[in-house]
């Protein structure tokens, strides 16, 4: 599981297409501050032949506050504050563990969480090539320049909702045809979000 958050965020696929300015679009996201929406994560693998349902909530502040919360079908969650990564887990009596994982491999998964839910272009570039496909630039590529990454992931794709500045789904092609497809649904553009929710 925590493989497959840590590449939730890694994102490409089809090159055949229009390119353009990536500065256009990142451009719009600079007036985002807050989100706050609702995920489901399904991951199809060879060895099954359903794939694997996971579903949550996302929320993110600027500057780099993120939570990202599985509620289903195991309920854990990253929280991203103050220069800190935490891990929230639940134990069989539903008892709250949190751990401190900021020095460890973990963290990066929340890293990669806020770069591409902030859509920091500055950031994004220095570690993948970006391309913007289809005419009215809704669609965000990204081809890792890392080579671990690139043994890893295929191609990845980032649709941009057209009705509000916003990623609306994220589909992963990996290296061994495995698929991560992550759809965002109830985004909430800067509003006030809940209290307290990136306490520990």
């Amino acid at each position: 599981m925590k493989k497959v958050l840590l590449f939730l965020i890694i994102l490409f696929v089809s090159i055949n297409a229009y390119t353009a300015e990536p500065f256009e679009v990142f451009a719009r996201f600079a007036v985002v501050s807050s989100i706050e929406a609702d995920f489901k994560a399904e991951r199809t693998v060879q060895i099954s032949q359903k794939p694997f349902v996971s579903a949550g909530k996302i929320y993110f502040q600027k500057p780099n506050h993120l939570r990202w919360e599985y509620l289903s079908p195991i309920k854990y969650a990253f929280v991203n504050a103050n220069n800190k990564t935490h891990l929230i887990q639940y134990d069989a009596q539903n008892k709250k563990i949190v751990k401190d994982i900021t020095n460890r491999q973990e963290a990066k998964a929340a890293d990669y969480l806020n770069m591409f839910v902030s859509m920091d272009m500055k950031i994004i570039e220095e570690l993948y090539n970006i391309k913007i496909l289809s005419t009215d630039k809704d669609s965000i590529v990204l081809s890792p320049k890392n080579d671990s990454d690139k043994q890893i992931i295929d191609k990845i794709q980032i649709f941009l909702s057209k009705k509000e500045i916003a990623v609306e789904r994220v589909e992963i092609i990996y290296k061994n045809t495995d698929k991560t497809i992550i759809t965002f649904a109830n985004i909430k553009i800067n509003q006030k979000l809940p209290a307290n929710v990136f306490n520990i």
